[in-house]
């Protein structure tokens, strides 16, 4: 293969594997055209991998998710910045009160009238701020994840990116997040209302109907919770030219969706008892609640991480901006 562009191609070895061609000679880089089926066995694998996933590529995402901190907090300040403007009297007035000795609002009337009289009158200028400070922290949150999820997919397919390729790639697909989030959005938003209405209306003409809708509801909820549970892996770092949950299906179908809820169980579960454990470490004095903060910093990829070998093992493919194909 000379004068070749580096890039993954047919393995020579073996027909039924792609193999990175690095522009001189062939490397140990390999990746199924199509994954086998997924097993229990290789479920507990998947999750696995995708845990050592995240611990190599530690450090990437704990800058990433401190520069999301970083954001959030600028965000808040800006935002009680503009709420403290507000207060009248002005904050240092009210502190200086606050702080004086003997303040005593429950026994002194001059004291409580002071308290009465505070008034908090936002203008304008606060609402703009505080919107287009939350739409900041959203924006911010998908492209923390996003980055981190296409830099943990770009190592797992041994093409890794730095995280500067990583934001970009990322800031490229933005748009098509934003709008498919939306999309399901609606959609989640007006089957909820579909629902709850119909539930309503059964329950106040025939209430047995009850018995009947919550079960097939919760049914309904299960069945779907894998397709859901991967979409978000396909919409991130698929193919931009393959419409994600129609992806998920396909290849959920194809497997069975019995062998393909096992892993994505056991990730889920994962997920949850992670989160639980940071929430009681956080209760331990200072060192505990130190730890709790680092684990939730790393809690915003561990989906991501998890995801990335599942989707491999179903036969998801990534997009030609992570593995160069």
């Amino acid at each position: 293969m000379t004068n070749v562009p580096s890039g993954w191609y047919d393995d020579p070895e073996h027909a039924d594997q792609y193999r990175y061609w690095d522009g001189t000679e062939w490397t140990q880089h390999r990746a199924p055209k199509h994954a086998p089926p997924a097993s229990s066995s290789r479920s507990g694998g998947a999750v696995s991998e995708g845990w050592q996933l995240l611990w190599q590529n530690w450090l990437a995402v704990l800058l990433i998710g401190v520069a999301f901190v970083a954001v959030v907090v600028v965000a808040l300040v800006v935002i009680a910045i503009q709420a403290a403007s507000a207060l009248d009297p002005g904050l240092f007035t009210i502190l200086e009160r606050f702080t004086e000795p003997g303040f005593d609002p429950t026994n002194d009337p001059a004291d409580k009238a002071f308290v009465e009289a505070i008034e908090f009158t936002p203008g304008p200028t606060f609402w703009v701020v505080t919107i287009v400070g939350a739409l900041v922290v959203v924006l911010a949150q998908l492209l923390s994840i996003g980055v981190a999820q296409m830099h943990l997919a770009a190592a797992f397919v041994g093409r890794p990116l730095t995280l500067g390729q990583s934001f970009r790639a990322a800031a490229r697909r933005l748009p098509r997040w934003i709008g498919i989030y939306l999309l399901w959005g609606l959609v989640l938003a007006v089957g909820t209302t579909a629902i709850v209405l119909v539930s309503v209306l059964a329950g106040a003409t025939i209430p047995i109907f009850l018995i009947v809708i919550i079960p097939a509801v919760l049914a309904f909820g299960i069945y779907v919770y894998p397709f859901a549970w991967l979409s978000t892996t396909a919409l991130v770092v698929g193919p931009t030219d393959q419409p994600p949950f129609r992806t998920t299906v396909r290849l959920i179908r194809a497997q069975g969706w019995r062998v393909v809820a096992g892993p994505v169980l056991l990730a889920s579960l994962v997920v949850f008892g992670v989160n639980i454990g940071a929430t009681v470490i956080g209760a331990i004095p200072v060192l505990g609640q130190i730890l709790a903060l680092v684990a939730q910093i790393f809690l915003y990829a561990l989906p991501a991480a998890l995801n990335i070998p599942i989707w491999r093992l179903i036969g998801g493919s990534f997009g030609a901006d992570i593995d160069g194909r």
